[in-house]
């Protein structure tokens, strides 16, 4: 059964063992997919300055197994958006919070595509 969690500082310690597969999941997505090698590090993860405790992720987990998340930042506070993408950063600043890292695992997005085209 899927579920959507949402993990915020006060309650981040019931998740911990969520980051680091969220963090090679993202690894997985910008640097092996997308060739952005900027991002790509000897531990296969990509976490970076914006993976504070302001941060706010949701986890979608199916049956205890991680295999989406996304990370929202409130937008009063640095993000990827106005940061490292400014040009478009006045777009933002008028939004509450920014996400701009949501993904699925392969095996989800395959089992979902399978089960989109046995529909058709």
């Amino acid at each position: 059964m899927l579920e959507i969690h949402v993990v915020r500082k006060d309650n981040r310690h019931l998740y911990e063992r969520y980051f680091d597969p969220y963090f090679r999941l993202r690894h997985d997505i910008y640097v092996k997919q997308r060739k952005w090698m900027d991002l790509d590090r000897p531990d296969g993860r990509e976490i970076d300055q914006f993976d504070t405790e302001d941060a706010v992720y949701l986890f979608c987990l199916d049956n205890g197994q991680l295999i989406g998340a996304m990370r929202a930042l409130p937008t009063l506070l640095p993000t990827l958006m106005s940061d490292i993408f400014g040009l478009v950063a006045a777009a933002v600043r008028a939004l509450r919070l920014e996400s701009s890292s949501a993904r699925f695992t392969a095996a989800y997005r395959r089992h979902v595509g399978s089960r989109r085209a046995g529909r058709l």
